[in-house]
């Protein structure tokens, strides 16, 4: 049976840790999870333990650690996965207007730039030549 949507999304740190485990290419260590959302240990271990228990995580214990994935089999991983690629294009997306006007205002920098230093160089050539006159 899928968990309900408010459940799923209850607290940030669970979706946080979702998306960690989302895009990480292997199981990730207790440890990690809480570096990676920026949570206490406790906190993620909490946190684990309910995505454990509602199936939406997997666990593996290597020698004397435990491992976290997500659980690919699970009823909602598609619509987990649906909303994690959603967001990461519209984070480049929104990155990419960023980029976009910063390059603009950095084109026109530019222009102005080789507008004055063309000005400059005329001004000195033309200073240069009127010395040469007066010698």
């Amino acid at each position: 049976m899928p968990t309900k949507l408010s459940k799923l999304f209850s607290s940030g740190s669970r979706v946080e840790i979702l998306e960690a485990l989302y895009y990480a290419s292997n199981g990730l260590g207790l440890r990690q999870i809480a570096e990676l959302c920026n949570l206490h240990v406790h906190s993620a271990e909490v946190a684990l333990k309910q995505l454990h228990t509602e199936k939406l995580v997997k666990r593996a214990k290597q020698k004397q650690r435990l491992f976290y994935s997500l659980n690919t089999q699970n009823d909602n991983y598609e619509l987990l996965k649906s909303i994690f690629i959603t967001t990461e294009t519209r984070k480049i997306s929104a990155r990419s207007a960023l980029h976009t006007n910063e390059a603009k205002q950095l084109m026109n920098f530019i222009g102005a730039s080789q507008s004055m230093i063309k000005k400059a160089r005329n001004s000195y050539h033309g200073n240069s030549r009127a010395i040469k006159k007066n010698n």
